[in-house]
């Protein structure tokens, strides 16, 4: 993944799998920055709103993680995308 962010600095698309990676490996800090910084390239990334909203639920942080689902869904995303 390391070698598709040097490549593409300015894409938001490996982040997003950066973290979603991450969330697998029960990872949600090393998640939440990679969704962050997926969203901060493209703010209308609606699938890393929604997977920043997983990781946050996963550490316990509900208000954030229900402003990030709202911001997804905001965005479009449904759920049935991933």
């Amino acid at each position: 993944m390391q070698d598709a962010i040097e490549q593409q600095p300015k894409s938001a698309e490996p982040r997003y799998l950066l973290g979603a990676a991450y969330l697998m490996q029960r990872q949600p800090d090393q998640a939440i920055a990679a969704f962050q910084e997926a969203l901060r390239l493209d703010p209308e990334y609606a699938e890393a709103a929604a997977g920043l909203g997983t990781a946050y639920m996963a550490k316990g942080m509900k208000a954030e993680a229900q402003e990030a689902f709202k911001k997804a869904e905001e965005l479009g995303y449904n759920g049935d995308e991933q």
